[in-house]
């Protein structure tokens, strides 16, 4: 399960059972995924059709399942770098959750609007 909470940069981090150091967690504190406006998400490799292929644990899948059904909030951001192009299409599977958009450090591919042809955004 994943759960968000606020960072500021001043709270002491606690390693999880993985090593990733993360903000102690408090129920109190938590936000429900769909009142975050931007989430960053990592890949192994993602398509032209905005699939995105990660580790395998489906932990954002299942935190944003509700947008297979639904646009809106978060914005769903794959951060890659250009050889994480599939050059085929990624299998999908009915609970993987699409991306909005890819940014890499030559380009930002857009999928929200269009989801069989991708807007290509020219970087600043």
């Amino acid at each position: 399960r994943m759960l968000f909470v606020p960072y500021t940069g001043t709270q002491l981090l606690r390693p999880n059972r993985w090593g990733i150091h993360e903000p102690a967690l408090t129920a109190q504190h938590c936000a429900r995924p769909q009142q975050i406006d931007l989430v960053v998400m990592p890949l192994v490799a993602f398509d032209l059709e905005g699939h995105r292929l990660g580790m395998g644990k489906g932990y954002y899948d299942r935190a944003f399942a509700f947008r297979c059904q639904t646009e809106g909030k978060p914005f769903l951001l794959g951060l890659a770098h250009e050889c994480q192009l599939s050059a085929q299409l990624l299998p999908v599977s009915a609970w993987d959750v699409d991306l909005d958009a890819v940014a890499t450090p030559d380009r930002i591919l857009s999928f929200r609007a269009n989801r069989s042809a991708p807007l290509r955004l020219q970087p600043r």
